[in-house]
């Protein structure tokens, strides 16, 4: 009798311990590499989330493919909104939580607050690059938009 039960015992911990690991595989890593998150920039396979204040963002940001700016105070809201109020608010698709979603500031902190408020909302598949805007910037200055720059040099045409 006794070593039924161990038996039993045995196969239902290894299958609860094969369903972890595919609910852990279906998790991505906390943080993306510099040439994943060149690819997704260059690509658009995953929204990019810029947490950083729109005083920040109109300085500076990276050139991406899919991206919108949700400052961080207003991310867990945001991803708490119908499909619809999020798209209305921010101008894209809200990502689904099958979405891949990469968050970026300025140097990582907040981008990895960010994350864990995604995490904790079921954003699963979600990470935070952590170089922030100025490591892609050191590595990156052609795949940035500068619209603080942009619009100064437009003005100045205009006043001519």
């Amino acid at each position: 009798m006794r070593t039924i039960i161990f038996i039993i015992s045995v196969l239902f911990l290894h299958g609860k311990c094969e369903q972890d690991q595919t609910i852990q595989d279906e998790k991505r890593p906390f943080e993306i590499p510099l040439l994943e998150f060149e690819s997704v920039v260059k690509s658009g396979n995953a929204l990019v989330i810029d947490v950083r204040e729109p005083d920040e963002v109109y300085e500076v940001r990276v050139d991406a493919k899919n991206y919108v700016n949700v400052p961080l105070k207003q991310v867990g809201s945001s991803l708490q909104l119908s499909a619809g109020e999020f798209e209305k608010t921010y101008g894209v698709k809200k990502p689904s939580l099958d979405d891949d979603v990469v968050f970026i500031c300025r140097s990582g902190k907040r981008s990895l607050t960010a994350l864990k408020e995604a995490r904790g909302l079921a954003f699963e598949r979600s990470q935070h690059f952590v170089g922030g805007h100025l490591g892609w910037i050191a590595n990156h200055p052609d795949l940035v938009v500068r619209e603080k720059e942009e619009n100064e040099k437009t003005r100045r045409k205009d006043e001519f």
